[in-house]
């Protein structure tokens, strides 16, 4: 699952921000 999460991290990274996410490989 963490691979769809890093694909929704990188195609927005905004909503990435936004949910808190900041999840580097």
């Amino acid at each position: 699952m963490a691979a769809i999460k890093y694909r929704l991290i990188k195609k927005d990274s905004r909503t990435n921000a936004r949910l808190g996410i900041l999840e580097t490989p």
